[in-house]
């Protein structure tokens, strides 16, 4: 019996402390996220700049852009920050411009970076396509 305990014990801590180190190739790409019925596109490219897209209705796509830059990397994780950033409207509110800094992370194999923690994942993450 003490040898199970021992062997799920080992099991759990081998997987808790094996998480997957991401470096900026895994940050750039397309990410997508969909509020309600609006879907947002967000493509982060190697040149430091971003590109942002919201529908705003089935015939009006609002676009915006502006730079990036990665503000820390420690022992794997990635913080960054994009700079001159616009959420999509959320109840007929439109968001100020500002910086979104967040952590780059890997849930389920997929790249994430969320901008609302209130909200599941699947509403409040941009998630890498791919």
């Amino acid at each position: 019996m003490i040898y199970k305990i021992a062997l799920f014990i080992l099991a759990v801590f081998s997987i808790t402390s094996c998480s997957e180190v991401l470096t900026i190739d895994d940050v750039l790409g397309e990410y997508s996220v969909k509020n309600g019925l609006k879907e947002n596109s967000l493509v982060i490219k190697s040149d430091g700049t971003y590109i942002h897209q919201y529908k705003i209705s089935e015939k009006k796509t609002i676009s915006s852009q502006g730079n990036w830059e990665i503000t820390e990397k420690v022992e794997g994780v990635i913080r960054i920050t994009f700079k001159q950033f616009q959420f999509a409207p959320t109840r007929g509110k439109t968001k100020a411009v500002g910086m979104w800094n967040t952590v780059v992370d890997k849930s389920w194999g997929k790249v994430v970076l969320c901008f609302d923690f209130d909200l599941s994942e699947n509403d409040g993450c941009f998630k890498k396509k791919g």
